[in-house]
This record gives C-alpha cells, structure tokens and sequence, in this order.
C-alpha cells in the first residue's frame, strides 16, 4: 500500500504545492470504486474533460469518478482505452487537435500511447489525504520552482531526471497514459485544453509520481534538502556588496560626524 500520509507530508514539508496532490486509480468495474464518489454526469448534471475533473480533486478536494458516459472530450477515453483508436481519426480526419494540415493532424494523434483499449472501465481521483484507494499515480500542480523542487527529489536517489513533455492540447497523455505505461515520473507542461477548461493557471505544470517510485520521493525529497542547495524556497546568494549610490556614503559619513 502506497503510503500516501507520508508523502502528503513530504510534500507539505519540502515543496508546499497550493492545491492538493491528487490520486489516480484506473479501474475494470464500478463496484472497484470507493463507496463515496461523483460522478460528473450523474451527481453534477454535466459532462466534462478529464483534466477538468481533475480540478475538481485538486481544488475542490472531490473524489471523482469517471467513465466514458461523463465526457464530452473526444481524446479522453480514447487516451484512457475506454473507446479505441479507429481509422478516421488516426487518419486525422477530425479537426483535433487544431492543426492546420490533416498529415500533421495524423502524425501527431499516431504519436499517442493510449492505455490498453478494454483494460479499464473508470478513472477515480481523490485528494492524497482522503484517498481511499491505492493510486496507479500521484499527480502535483505547481509552479515551474517547485517542480524543479520534485526533480530534484526524484533524480537525488537515482542520478536520472525526470522525464518532461509540453503537451499541445493532449496533456492527458502523458499524464495519465506514459505515467502508468512508463511506470516513470513526468513532468508535464500543461497545454491549451487544460488551461482552457481545466482552469491550469499560467504558472502550473504538473509532475507525475507512480505509486512504485513514492517511497524514493519521499526520501530523495528528505535526503536532497540535507544538501543546503536542493530546497524550496530555493535559497538566494546573498554574500555580496551592493554598489549604492555615492550620497549614501555621504549621508553616512555626515551622520558619523561629532556635532560642533
């Protein structure tokens, strides 16, 4: 069992994200799923991405369920194996993602890994402190410093960094799908589909953690701040002599005057 209270607290400790990390389990039937979740369609009256239930997790602290009956993106499920990827759009005959030739378009959707197709039914989310479940993955919101913060964690205990990508529109890729397919960290530069509708903030990417690499982090975090360099807030040169303007040496050199 991931120990997610212990790495809860790492992150707490050593990086301070602003919204809570969030855990991912795929799963094969509902009756896998935790007691207590909403589902977007059903509980909410609406269908979403996934990146969108996912904020939902992180800021909101729901535990979020989602099968392919919750969404209204087409990559989504395609990317999760709840739909398969078929002829016409691995033709790039559909305008998505937005790109100006249908042989971009093709080329870029045939760069996708999705999940294995049938393999799972639903994906759940929950914040790491109320997650009743063990996690394929851990995903972490936050600024570009901290997740340098988390690399420096992870490649601390092995020498290797962390694989990165800029996402286009399909940062659920390599999000959920190389995560898990990897069984590796990855650090995400989220695109313009999480940042539109998932409300990602200029400031946010997000980095990846599988529940087989927790423990390393957790201790790659606490041994790399042990340095006095790998810390967050990062800690800032400051053993040096500002050149002030010359009338601050004058008011000086004044006020140190005995009065005549």
């Amino acid at each position: 069992m991931a120990n997610l209270n212990q790495l809860n607290e790492a992150l707490n400790r050593y990086v301070r994200p602003q919204t809570s990390p969030v855990a991912v389990r795929m799963v094969t039937s509902q009756e896998e799923l935790p007691e207590r979740v909403r589902f977007p369609k059903r509980d909410m009256g609406l269908l979403m991405p996934l990146c969108q239930g996912m904020s939902l997790a992180r800021r909101y602290g729901f535990t979020v369920a989602m099968g392919v009956e919750d969404m209204n993106c087409g990559i989504c499920p395609l990317v999760l194996g709840f739909l398969p990827l078929k002829k016409r759009f691995l033709d790039g005959d559909f305008f998505v993602p937005p790109l100006p030739s249908q042989e971009n378009r093709a080329r870029f959707v045939r760069s996708l890994k999705p999940l294995e197709y049938g393999k799972y039914r639903y994906v759940v989310m929950a914040p790491i402190h109320r997650a009743p479940f063990e996690p394929h993955f851990v995903a972490i919101y936050a600024s570009p410093a901290q997740i340098a913060r988390l690399a420096e964690g992870a490649a601390f205990m092995t020498g290797k960094s962390p694989q990165a990508s800029a996402g286009l529109a399909l940062s659920c890729a390599s999000i959920f799908a190389q995560t898990i397919l990897e069984d590796n960290y990855q650090a995400v530069v989220s695109g313009s589909g999480e940042r539109l509708v998932a409300l990602v903030q200029d400031c946010e990417m997000v980095f990846t953690v599988p529940a087989s690499k927790i423990d390393e982090l957790i201790q790659g975090l606490a041994e790399s701040e042990k340095t006095g360099i790998f810390r967050y807030p990062f800690p800032a040169w400051l053993r040096f002599q500002v050149q002030m303007p010359e009338d601050h040496q004058k008011i000086i050199e004044y006020s140190s005057q005995e009065d005549e």
